[in-house]
């Protein structure tokens, strides 16, 4: 009988003492919130959804959003009611991984007809964020609560995650800071029925293959909507995305449907600019977060991002103590995109990272300091990409992240401008050891050069490819339209350039039929530019041909015009200069075609040809006004200089220094280098790798 008592006062010790707790919890929320947790304390008496309401509350304030999602307008209700009808029939007919291209094409040409008829031009407008504290109401958290847990409980991908991974994972209503409307796990859940398939899937990779292939239906059956394209969930009825809107939705449907899923994002990439956002779910068999990006990759995938990139962020619903918002000064400058409260580093999912400690002596009051990358985007050309913190007993700064194999410029801010500590670095690992390595220049040097540079980006191996790929290739004649015996006028024993250059014919005829076949082994036509020279004009059959590419001050400027060509034009092609292949842009090719023939009225004797590999627009362009930086502490300016021809010339610059040449003129993709026997060396293509 004492036993009994004794238990049952135990009980009510640990009722009071949860109690208290709660009450304090509730005292300490505010009256705005009290009526939920009052909901899990007396009402659903939970104390795992109490401790979910405690973390949604205690964290509203550092969100912002739109307002709550309402009915969809009419225009948008009947885009969304056409595409689910169609894309359901589909499904049902083949399948969600069966539905052919040609009929998903036939489907577009009836559904860009019905927008002309049924949609209006949207005027672009983005409503202003709110506080998720003024915008988010207590039955909407109690709803949230609720749909989450049955989620958690049901799902078996969901209901081996510990509370602190569920809180993380399933249960936020947001998924990227800032970013998308204010709606409930179970909207997601109802928002479309086509979506159901993915109940039925027995593993992650198969929801997601699924959810993909749903996503790439709904898409394509519209197209892209240009200005009648709307915002919100009908953003995933048309291919007007990008990658919040692709990060987003996969993030909070995946949810909805049990799968533990976070958006992650790098901030760029080591040898492109640019941020990019994705997905990453939590397989709770392996105990391993996978990321994918949710309409073009799987969980598993090793090359999912493609290119490397730098430092990997989390937004988190949760406030992140150890981020720069919490650890800066409080009139300490941080970057924009570092300075968030519910963000964290998760590199090292991703990426080996090292501890590094640098000296750090320079007099400032600041708590952090940071590893910059070189990015043509940015303001001074640098990115923080990683923090350490200031250690003013030892004079040092340590970066628990840094990434091998990347060049970083130690920086610190004051007055939101970057301010260098130290001289440009990268990391080696060496038997297991990392190694601060230094640049093969001579900053101090006094000397000064002229330099001819000929890019402002390393070619691009994938281009580098396509163009090896074109080994082999021949050039035909015929008088045959089939081709049935034709002559061989030249084989390309060298890849072709990305600088359009002349091809004489080791023989030569009169043909009215002329091809270019790529070799069986790559049979498509790579090519970015293509002409058929003649050696003189034949009236309106022939226009002007194109120069050969001028790479130096020393080759023959007459060259192509003092020795005028002409190129002939194809006589079925009404606008030849719209075909890919004759088109002047090196982005473009007929890559999708197995040859490219050129047909005539009548025989003409074609002596050569002018080519150009396709390439990635990163050659000298003639007319393009450019910039010549040198590293200094900062980038500062030693050139200008407007380019005649497929190079520009500086002279008087400082010598053997890190460089960057910029394009005033347009292009996105530059990067540093130095100079090697009068040479180009580009950092992130010889020298770190």
């Amino acid at each position: 009988m004492k036993t009994t008592k004794r238990y049952i006062l135990a009980c009510c010790v640990v009722v009071a003492l949860a109690l208290t707790a709660g009450l304090l919890a509730v005292y300490h929320c505010g009256r705005d919130r009290a009526d939920v947790l009052f909901h899990y304390l007396f009402v659903d008496c939970n104390i795992e959804k109490f401790r979910c309401a405690r973390f949604l509350i205690d964290n509203l304030k550092y969100h912002d959003g739109k307002t709550e999602l309402g009915e969809l307008p009419m225009e948008g209700s009947m885009l969304k009611q056409r595409t689910d009808s169609v894309c359901s029939l589909l499904f049902s007919r083949y399948g969600f991984k069966g539905v052919p291209l040609d009929t998903v094409f036939s489907e577009r040409a009836r559904s860009q007809k019905w927008q002309l008829e049924n949609l209006s031009d949207k005027k672009p407008e983005e409503p202003s964020l709110k506080s998720f504290e003024s915008i988010v109401s207590s039955d909407f958290l109690i709803r949230q609560i609720d749909e989450a847990f049955k989620i958690w409980e049901s799902s078996p991908f969901a209901r081996k995650l510990s509370l602190e991974e569920f809180q993380e994972s399933i249960l936020p209503f947001v998924c990227i800071a800032g970013y998308g409307d204010v709606a409930t796990t179970g909207y997601y859940r109802s928002a479309t029925a086509l979506f159901s398939s993915l109940e039925e899937q027995k593993t992650l990779r198969d929801v997601v293959e699924c959810y993909a292939k749903t996503v790439f239906c709904m898409r394509d059956i519209n197209g892209s909507l240009g200005n009648k394209a709307a915002k919100g969930i009908l953003s995933m009825y048309s291919r007007d995305e990008n990658c919040l809107d692709i990060a987003h939705y996969g993030c909070m449907l995946l949810r909805s449907y049990g799968i533990p899923v976070a958006v992650d994002h790098v901030v760029g990439y080591r040898r492109f600019a640019g941020r990019h956002y994705f997905c990453s779910l939590y397989d709770v068999e392996k105990s391993e977060w996978q990321g994918f990006n949710p309409e073009a990759s799987l969980p598993g995938d090793s090359d999912f991002l493609g290119t490397t990139f730098l430092n990997v962020y989390r937004d988190t619903y949760g406030a992140q103590k150890d981020s720069p918002f919490f650890l800066k000064e409080r009139d300490e400058f941080v970057p924009e995109y570092l300075d968030r409260p519910c963000m964290r580093d998760v590199t090292e999912l991703y990426l080996p990272t090292v501890s590094i400690t640098l000296p750090f002596d320079a007099p400032t009051n600041n708590r952090l300091a940071y590893l910059a990358t070189f990015n043509c985007r940015e303001r001074r050309g640098l990115l923080a990409t990683t923090w350490g913190e200031i250690d003013r007993e030892t004079h040092s700064v340590t970066f628990n992240r840094a990434i091998p194999n990347v060049l970083y410029f130690p920086i610190y801010y004051e007055n939101a401008g970057a301010t260098v500590f130290g001289r440009p670095f990268y990391i080696k690992m060496e038997k297991g050891r990392s190694v601060v390595c230094r640049l093969p220049i001579d900053e101090e040097s006094k000397g000064r050069n002229s330099v001819v540079l000929l890019r402002k980006f390393p070619v691009k191996e994938n281009m580098r490819e396509l163009a090896d790929n074109m080994v082999g290739s021949v050039f035909l004649g015929s008088n045959d339209k089939a081709f049935s015996r034709p002559d061989t006028l030249l084989r390309l024993s060298s890849a072709p350039t990305q600088y359009l250059k002349t091809y004489k014919f080791r023989k030569s005829g009169s043909y009215r039929y002329y091809r270019f076949l790529p070799p069986a082994s790559h049979p498509n036509s790579y090519l970015a530019h293509l002409e058929w020279l003649v050696a003189r004009p034949f009236g309106k059959e022939t226009d002007v041909a194109s120069r050969e590419a001028v790479l130096s001050p020393k080759s023959n400027k007459g060259r192509g015009l003092s020795l005028r060509q002409y190129k002939l034009r194809d006589a079925v092609l009404k606008r030849m200069e719209d075909s890919p292949q004759y088109d002047h842009n090196p982005l473009t090719s007929a890559g999708g075609y197995p040859n490219i023939t050129l047909q005539l009225n009548r025989p003409y004797r074609v002596e050569a040809v002018n080519l150009m590999a396709m390439h990635a627009n990163n050659t000298i362009t003639p007319g393009h006004h450019y910039v010549l930086f040198y590293w200094d502490d900062e980038w500062r300016e030693c050139g200008y200089a407007t380019a005649k021809y497929e190079y520009v010339e500086f002279s008087d610059i400082p010598a053997d220094r890190l460089y960057w040449l910029y394009d005033a003129t347009e292009g996105q993709e530059e990067m540093p280098f130095i100079l090697k026997n009068g040479k180009q060396v580009f950092i992130n293509d010889i020298i770190i790798f």
